[in-house]
């Protein structure tokens, strides 16, 4: 069945190259409310989004991601050499130079609050995509807001009391065409009928 809602989705990828500009105001404001319009439990409306386009507090909170990784113990096994590698290595950029970051946060003790900030932040994504923007869900930024720099960057970052920050999600002009999809996994649905 061809539909271009279904298609959009199979040809979403993250995007890893960015280009220097900024995304046009109109476009980041469309991918915002798109968030804004995600579907959330008890439609408690969970999330806060933190549009970050200042160029020093990026490099600083790369840095400071950085050295969170460096000084972590608490990697999953599959991922500790590859993460330190990068973070050990002086020109890794962790948000791949991307100049418009979405911090999504969640709200503290809310009991679906994680999931929907993940909600949030898909149809953000889908949304970039359909703008022909790129986008890339950074996980590991959440070690930055789990280290000794917490408290610093939830007032650099003006994250309202009773808020956690999660993850990041680069929304900007992608550099070239989306890749591929990878082949689908198989055996992973079931039907009860």
């Amino acid at each position: 069945m061809a539909n271009e809602f279904l298609d959009l989705i199979k040809s979403r990828r993250s995007t890893r190259n960015f280009k220097p500009e900024q995304v046009s105001q109109d476009k980041l404001n469309a991918v915002i409310e798109a968030g804004l319009y995600a579907p959330s439990g008890n439609n408690a409306q969970s999330w806060h989004f933190t549009v970050i386009q200042n160029q020093e507090v990026i490099r600083k909170m790369n840095e400071d991601l950085k050295e969170a990784i460096r000084s972590s113990d608490n990697l999953p096994e599959f991922m500790l050499s590859k993460m330190k590698a990068a973070a050990s290595n002086e020109a890794t950029d962790l948000f791949y130079g991307a100049p418009t970051l979405i911090l999504v946060s969640h709200a503290e003790g809310g009991l679906f609050s994680m999931i929907d900030a993940a909600l949030a932040s898909e149809n953000m994504m889908l949304a970039a995509h359909a703008l022909e923007l790129g986008s890339c869900w950074i996980g590991s930024a959440g070690w930055l807001f789990n280290s000794a720099k917490r408290s610093e960057y939830l007032k650099i970052l003006q994250i309202p009391q009773g808020y956690s920050p999660s993850h990041i999600i680069l929304i900007c002009e992608r550099s070239g065409s989306p890749a591929q999809a990878a082949a689908r996994k198989e055996n992973v649905v079931n039907y009860i009928n």
